[in-house]
């Protein structure tokens, strides 16, 4: 078994049984009532890719989840989050199975494999550091309808090499920082719509990133969530 849908019906919990299908490469539980996930179970799921878990009532994400070291796509968004895990706890040393493989302790951290993150219409407040010291290989963060108020300190970004598409729209942010246009310079795609501030770094848009920046209604193409991407 390496695709299983399991939408739209009125699960709790992530059943045991998915321990079990370590084949398993994309699975998809949105639109349940799953409020806890068991970390025992997520941690067996080795071969995954992607995952989603939007609309649901998930509180906090397990660490086990950063075991999933193939995910690139997870989608979290419209859940009850208040805040993300940091790293966890450090991982074990690889295995001999996968240093053969080529597997090392960064690979195995959260978010370290992660391309496309959705994590809209959450509880959030503020984001954890590790989130963008590790995810350099992020493509697409999604943040929008959440309650940050701030983010975290400007040196950070800069391990965002490869991100391109940012959004956060409709926050709480007091200002628009300007050190997401100049320490990005990949980045294609910027939506702060619906914040509470009432100008932009003038020379932030002069001398920030090189790519075409839309700032305000982007077009569905360039900013639509994952789940609709996906699907």
């Amino acid at each position: 078994l390496r695709v299983l849908n399991g939408s739209r019906n009125k699960l709790r919990k992530v059943p045991d049984a998915l321990g079990k299908c370590y084949k398993i490469e994309d699975l998809d539980l949105s639109h349940n009532r799953i409020g806890k996930m068991n970390g025992g179970c997520v941690r067996l799921l080795l071969a995954m890719t992607r995952l989603d878990l939007s609309h649901n009532k998930l509180e906090e994400i397990p660490w086990e989840l950063s075991k999933c070291w193939k995910l690139h796509t997870l989608n979290l968004r419209n859940n009850q989050l208040k805040a993300l895990v940091d790293v966890g706890p450090p991982p074990p040393p690889p295995d001999a199975r996968q240093r053969a493989r080529g597997i090392t302790n960064e690979e195995q951290m959260c978010w370290r494999g992660l391309e496309r993150l959705d994590l809209a219409h959450n509880d959030l407040a503020e984001l954890p550091a590790s989130l963008l010291e590790h995810g350099s290989k992020l493509e697409a963060l999604t943040l929008d309808h959440n309650y940050l108020e701030r983010l975290p300190r400007p040196g950070l970004f800069a391990a965002l090499a490869n991100l391109q598409v940012l959004t956060l729209r409709q926050n709480d942010l007091p200002y628009a920082p300007p050190y997401l246009l100049e320490r990005l310079d990949g980045l294609r795609c910027l939506d702060i719509s619906g914040n509470p501030f009432n100008g932009l770094p003038a020379h932030a848009l002069v001398d920030g990133s090189s790519g075409a920046l839309a700032l305000t209604e982007l077009g569905e193409s360039d900013q639509a969530p994952l789940e609709e991407e996906e699907g």
